[in-house]
């Protein structure tokens, strides 16, 4: 058998540096047991998840090798003419981890791996070549896992960040948004100065300090006897002229304002002046409420940034002293969202006698990352997640287990197969 351009196949694999400088006989034996392929543009010359049973060589063209389990069918590398790929000699790989499909015209040999042993046999020093040759493969895909998994750490990184910067952000967009309209009504909200005696002016100042000084909740905890209350307060302020009495109602109630109260700033104040101060205090209640909710969320979002720059060690040695702790908590904060989702419980039994572990902590803090990611989506929701750590003699140890039902029997004989 030939090539188009008349190159018999026993010469054609000398395309490959491994065959290169084989003798003839050498080449013709194994030219013998395998077969030559071809394929065109788009053909798929092996699929993910096949059984790994052949060793093959490029003669000419290309195959793009992809991961198709992956979302977005991300390309991992280009196998061109004269380098071997697949099935090697004393490779453990079962299933074909890649889908690869010709991205040129192809023309490939391939020889079975039940050839193996008598080529090991036969031509031992070709053995130690493809023996090579799989050492440097493992190198590259050990390689390329370890990015392939930063880039997914970093996805899962950002998408839990974006989610959990989102809630505070919008939260101090709505409150700042809302603060604004009743620092507006407030300016709007002053009493006639002839209005205000001496007396009136004690009470006012009294009244609107005790009602600023309650921290909410101390009113009406009953939902429905609340509601008749918000409903009297509305109703009492609105027949005083206030045109967003049914909005402020709730806030006095929670206040602890009553109908008592009412009535005692009606005795004191009169209809018109006493419905403008109770309007105005529950402006301010509202605006001191709305600006506590600012300095939350810009306090969540301060938190997380710390978290991620701990977490990423930013501006820090790769290497250094690592509070092992620090890390996991970095890294729950930052997935809170996920936990929050499925309302996964997490118990931490930590040892606070443990060292600092000398590492790599970023990279480490990807391992959390995998770790507790996984549990999560093993988890039906309301499940738990424990986390505990400890020491044994020079070792730190961290155990990460979640009440899932656990690697199925037929994969767990794959668990340190890459990808």
């Amino acid at each position: 058998m030939s090539d188009d351009t008349g190159v018999p196949l026993p010469e054609a694999l000398r395309v490959s540096p491994i065959f290169a400088d084989l003798p003839a006989e050498d080449l013709a034996w194994i030219a013998e047991r395998g077969e030559e392929i071809r394929a065109e543009v788009g053909e798929t010359v092996f699929r993910e998840g096949d059984e790994a049973e052949f060793l093959y060589l490029v003669l000419d063209g290309e195959v793009t090798a992809r991961r198709e389990s992956d979302a977005g069918d991300t390309r991992l590398w280009i196998v061109r003419k004269g380098e071997v790929g697949g099935l090697l000699p004393f490779s453990r790989m079962k299933t074909i981890p890649f889908t690869g499909r010709a991205s040129a015209p192809l023309r490939s040999f391939v020889l079975h791996k039940r050839h193996f042993r008598d080529l090991l046999d036969e031509q031992p020093e070709l053995g130690q070549r493809l023996v090579g040759l799989m050492a440097d493969r493992i190198r590259e895909v050990s390689r390329m896992d370890q990015a392939h998994e930063k880039l997914v750490a970093l996805g899962r990184l950002s998408a839990g960040l974006a989610h959990e910067l989102n809630n505070p952000a919008a939260a101090i967009r709505r409150s700042s948004g809302l603060l604004r309209e009743t620092l507006a009504k407030l300016a709007g909200a002053t009493p006639d100065g002839g209005a205000l005696t001496g007396d009136r002016c004690a009470f006012i100042a009294t009244f609107e300090r005790e009602l600023l000084a309650v921290d909410g909740g101390t009113g009406e905890s009953d939902p429905f006897a609340r509601g008749d209350l918000e409903d009297a307060i509305a109703e009492w302020l609105a027949a005083r002229g206030s045109d967003d009495a049914w909005d402020l109602a709730p806030v006095l109630a929670e206040a602890g304002v009553d109908a008592a109260a009412l009535e005692r700033v009606g005795e004191a104040l009169g209809d018109e002046l006493g419905g403008t101060i109770v309007r105005r205090a529950a402006l301010q209640l509202l605006a001191s409420r709305l600006t506590h909710e600012i300095e939350v969320a810009s306090r969540r979002i301060s938190d997380l940034i710390g978290a991620i720059k701990q977490y990423s060690y930013m501006d820090q040695a790769a290497e250094q002293d690592v509070e092992i702790h620090d890390g996991i908590e970095n890294t729950l904060l930052i997935m809170n969202h996920k936990l929050k989702d499925k309302r996964v419980r997490v118990d931490r039994e930590y040892d606070g006698r443990i060292p600092r572990v000398r590492a790599f902590g970023v990279e480490l803090n990807q391992v959390w990352t995998n770790l507790i990611d996984n549990a999560i989506d093993a988890m039906e929701p309301g499940g738990r997640l424990r986390i505990r750590t400890g020491s044994d003699g020079p070792l730190v140890f961290v155990e990460i287990a979640d009440d899932g039902p656990g690697i199925s029997e037929e994969l767990q004989s794959r668990i340190f197969d890459p990808f």
